[in-house]
């Protein structure tokens, strides 16, 4: 029977925007989120973020959910506008004043805080100069994440950069599901893409010169293919599907993002043709730098494949539990506030895989340690 060894750290995570509420309250500005939940059909029933969970008046609540579980992890998510209501230097203490209880009550409980920088809620200020389309936003996002640095340093250790790219950037500047709201072409999505890599890159910097003990990470999520028996041409099959980036679905993928943070390089021959032109443009202007210090890979799909064939169905995972997607079946595609996890999803959701699929793709999975 498989164990979890020792060090295995069990917690729970969350998302500002999805959970706090307090949408207009202490100098809160508004973000991306703000404003496309509440254009009329953009989402589900017309919900928003304004109360959501209320965590913002209720955390201490929260924290006693987390004791209950005896949980010493807790990863949750800083609202930007909370803190730089129009994503600038223009500080809210009173933003700071919620973390700081937050955080605080946190340590004396017990539970380590794990912040995440983002998770897809962009000051709806830098979004008019043009989002993550405009590379000032990553030097925006340098010097927001240097002020918490500082702020929570010797508190906090444990940091992630950003949460899922492939949302931030395929559904919020490609598909337009998820805010802002915008359908743009694969080189203007992958424009973003570009300044979101460099984004973490300059947060890292800033994380690691104000503590030399912080830890940075950053979330990625993608598909996983499996082999669906030990034959060579299946395992060669899931490798190459797991690492491939077709233009068509070049965004959920683990390569996009852990090829130039683990790596140090943009993808190569697994991009297809006009995103492998994407990538050689960028070779020429700044190259990647490998600035993660670990990372979290998220699993919310598995597939199966067969000698260089993706098998039509998600199939089941190895423990038994059949894995899902989250659709909103006849609700348009519009993402639904609030809405449950699936139950397959929860197999996969906390298991850290990052060095095993780095290894995998430097083909050294047959090596100690793999």
């Amino acid at each position: 029977m498989a164990v979890f060894p020792k060090e295995f750290v069990w917690g729970a995570a969350t998302a500002a925007y999805q959970i706090e509420g307090g949408a207009v309250e202490d100098g809160k500005g508004r973000s991306i989120w703000d404003v496309f939940s509440h254009t009329p059909g953009r989402t589900y029933r017309g919900e928003t973020g304004d109360t959501a969970c209320d965590s913002y008046h209720r955390w201490r609540e929260d924290i006693e959910l987390l004791k209950s579980m005896h949980l010493k992890a807790y990863r949750f998510s800083v609202a930007w506008t909370r803190i730089a209501p129009t994503g600038g230097t223009d500080w809210n203490e009173k933003g700071f004043a919620y973390y700081d209880g937050l955080v605080n009550t946190l340590l004396e409980a017990g539970i380590e805080p794990y912040i995440t920088l983002y998770h897809w809620d962009l000051p709806q200020a830098l979004e008019e100069k043009g989002g993550w389309q405009n590379e000032d936003t990553a030097r925006a996002f340098a010097v927001y994440t240097a002020k918490l640095a500082e702020h929570f340093k010797g508190r906090v250790h444990q940091w992630f950069t950003f949460n899922e790219p492939a949302c931030i950037v395929k559904m919020g500047y490609g598909t337009g599901e998820h805010a802002p709201g915008l359908k743009l072409p694969l080189e203007g999505q992958f424009t973003c893409w570009q300044n979101i890599i460099y984004a973490h890159c300059l947060a890292a910097q800033e994380l690691r010169h104000t503590d030399a003990e912080n830890r940075v990470g950053f979330v990625s999520t993608g598909r996983i293919c499996y082999p669906v028996s030990e034959a060579k041409a299946d395992v060669d099959a899931a490798r190459a599907l797991t690492f491939a980036c077709p233009d068509e679905d070049w965004a959920f993928t683990h390569t996009m993002s852990l090829d130039p943070l683990c790596l140090g390089r943009w993808p190569g021959p697994a991009a297809a043709f006009r995103l492998h032109r994407c990538c050689a443009a960028i070779h020429q202007r700044r190259p990647a730098s490998g600035q993660t210090g670990y990372a979290r890979a998220e699993h919310l799909q598995c597939r199966a494949c067969t000698d260089g064939n993706e098998w039509s169905l998600l199939c089941g995972a190895p423990c038994g539990i059949r894995s899902h997607s989250h659709e909103l079946a006849g609700r348009a595609g519009k993402p639904e506030l609030g809405s449950p996890l699936h139950p397959g999803a929860v197999w996969t959701a906390h298991v850290h895989r990052g060095e095993r699929l780095i290894l995998h793709r430097q083909n050294l999975s047959g090596r100690q340690g793999a």
